[in-house]
């Protein structure tokens, strides 16, 4: 069954989301899912590590506002420490 916490995961004391990527870009280096190749450096998606949460939400205004908020409740759901800065 598909959960909401189906798109955060947590790896030790690492939160992961398969729905962004990382490239080796030193900068703008996470991708939506959707994008299979990073036109810069042209790192592979299918090659490349999952984003981390706190990234994906720190650079919340640079990337899809509908996936940062499935990643934000997810987030909040499956870590009860979370809290959202509200502003």
């Amino acid at each position: 069954m598909c959960t909401v916490t189906n798109f955060v995961e947590e790896h030790g004391d690492i939160w992961l989301t398969p729905l962004f990527w990382d490239c080796e870009c030193a900068d703008d280096y996470i991708h939506s899912a959707s994008v299979a190749i990073c036109y810069r450096c042209h790192s592979a998606r299918e090659e490349s590590p999952d984003a981390r949460v706190p990234e994906v939400l720190k650079y919340a205004d640079l990337l899809p506002e509908a996936l940062v908020e499935l990643v934000e409740i997810a987030f909040a759901e499956a870590n009860l420490e979370y809290s959202p800065i509200p502003f």
